[in-house]
């Protein structure tokens, strides 16, 4: 299991940041079987932009199945809960379009 702690990527307020972490999921999963927890301990806001990249694009190129089972978030604040989720919803619904 991988761990990676977004309070090393401060302050998580654009889409920059975003892709870096993004990127670096992708290597990971290409080159290792087991999941990646992304840790928000501390982080007290992070923005849409940086969010859509590390849940909605990133489950449109590794398949929205491979994000289910490989990426998992922790340590979430309200906040930071709510926008994730919202995200991680219109990525559900474009891999549902996909198979329609």
């Amino acid at each position: 299991m991988k761990i990676i702690q977004m309070k090393d990527f401060k302050p998580l307020t654009n889409h920059q940041t975003g892709i870096k972490i993004r990127e670096l999921i992708k290597l990971y999963i290409e080159e290792n079987t087991d999941e990646i927890l992304l840790d928000f301990s501390e982080i007290e806001i992070c923005t849409d932009s940086f969010s859509q990249q590390i849940t909605t694009i990133l489950a449109n190129e590794i398949t929205f199945s491979i994000f289910q089972k490989r990426v998992k978030f922790i340590n979430l604040n309200d906040f930071t809960k709510e926008l994730i989720k919202s995200n991680l919803l219109k990525a559900f619904m474009k891999n549902e379009q996909n198979y329609k």
